[in-house]
């Protein structure tokens, strides 16, 4: 077994990687890999409300405008995967970054884009069609993040599945519960080789 293990989980705005990570962080500390759960997502709400944007339609524009927030973000991403500590972390960069490091398992959960709307409309109070404009318009977050990750660091597709180790579907139909036993067999089975 790894001396200490990370699990980076990612995917779209929506798609559940938040309510996963948090879920799969429990599962894996009752079963004895015990480890802490951080989410960049919320860091990165409190960072935008705290300078009273809307974090779907104006965050993406503001660390644009101003690239050493993400330098910094993305760093303290960094500095987690190195760590010392056991750690499940909901950011969608740390597959990418932990491309070259060991000790790290990476999943990639994926859901339709209606049910990752719906989420998100339903989370930030906003209208559906409020939030397709605003997380898949033109302009909206996945366009903005996808313009600076490429500016940054050269990032075509942050969702390649060479960055992943598993890829769970979380669709309508999926209970957290069963990606979380899905995960726990793949993570086990992947410390014990280390």
């Amino acid at each position: 077994m790894a001396k200490t293990f990370k699990i980076a989980v990612s995917g779209k705005p929506g798609s559940g990687k938040g309510t996963f990570g948090r879920a799969l962080a429990a599962a894996l500390n009752e079963c004895g890999l015990y480890c802490e759960f951080t989410s960049m997502g919320d860091i990165n709400r409190e960072n935008a409300a705290r300078r009273k944007l809307d974090f779907e339609t104006d965050w993406g524009k503001f660390v644009q405008a101003n690239p050493e927030i993400d330098r910094v973000i993305d760093g303290d991403i960094v500095k987690l995967l190195r760590g010392q500590k056991n750690v499940v972390l909901d950011a969608r960069l740390a597959p990418f970054f932990a491309r070259t490091l060991s000790g790290v398992f990476s999943i990639r959960v994926d859901a339709p884009d209606d049910v990752r709307w719906s989420r998100i409309s339903n989370r930030d109070k906003k209208t559906y069609l409020e939030t397709i404009v605003a997380v898949s318009g033109p302009q909206g977050r996945e366009e903005q993040d996808r313009e600076r990750f490429r500016s940054l660091y050269g990032v075509v597709d942050y969702l390649d599945d060479k960055y992943f180790d598993l890829i769970l579907n979380n669709c309508q139909q999926a209970t957290i519960e069963g990606l979380t036993v899905q995960a726990v067999t793949a993570i086990k089975a992947w410390t014990a080789r280390q």
